[in-house]
């Protein structure tokens, strides 16, 4: 059963929403916040200080304030037309549980968009290494670090990390191997050597991208 809290209105013969972006999230204390609910019509300080956050645009968008309080899980939505008071009002249920996905989803763009810069750099110095000598030896976890990124003790970034680097190389032939900190490339036709040389016995794991339609669909060990 959801438990929520909604503004019902009477025979309405439409719903009538208006499209709305938060412009600044502002939290006030539990007490100042039941005073808020309850008294909207008042001046307050914290609307008269970020009138700059609220109007609407040439798209017909509301900018709102959205006013939360401490251990309130639901927000109120203000556009004040440049009073002091909350002149256009309007709750939003669950406002905080919408701010932590919001800021989670962000979180992981921004480390989708790491992890490809990083990915891009590192395979161009593989590039390079495979160019010259058909093989290329990568620290990738000590390399991460330049990019904000911690590879260490984090298998699952690691492994995401290795697998991006590999295909930004499918137009090569190669072999991968990985251990703790070492992602290796070779190319055993530029070599001449038909597998792992004993030196590499200490590497956890080779594998060989599976190729389908030119794109790399998947790998084999």
């Amino acid at each position: 059963m959801l438990h929520t809290k909604a503004i019902l209105h009477r025979k309405d013969d439409e719903i009538r929403a208006h499209d709305c972006i938060v412009s600044k999230v502002v939290e006030l204390s539990d007490s100042e916040f039941r005073h808020f609910q309850q008294n909207l019509m008042q001046d307050y300080d914290f609307i008269a200080e970020n009138q700059h956050a609220m109007g609407m645009d040439g798209k017909g968008i509301s900018h709102c304030l959205l006013v939360m309080g401490e251990g309130h899980e639901d927000g109120v939505l203000v556009r004040s037309e440049g009073y002091d008071y909350a002149r256009y009002s309007a709750l939003l249920p669950h406002a905080r549980s919408i701010l932590a996905q919001q800021s989670m989803s962000q979180t992981l763009v921004e480390l989708n968009q790491k992890l490809m810069t990083f990915a891009d750099h590192a395979a161009m110095e593989a590039d390079q290494l495979l160019s010259q000598s058909g093989r290329a030896e990568l620290p990738l976890a000590d390399m991460s670090h330049r990019f904000d990124l911690d590879l260490y003790d984090n298998k699952t970034m690691w492994d995401t990390a290795s697998r991006m680097v590999a295909d930004h190389l499918n137009e090569w032939d190669l072999d991968f191997a990985v251990d703790k900190n070492m992602f290796v490339a070779v190319d055993y036709d530029i070599q001449n050597i038909l597998k792992p040389a004993k030196t590499e016995s200490h590497l956890t794991r080779w594998w060989r991208p599976a190729i389908s339609s030119g794109a790399c669909a998947g790998w084999t060990a």
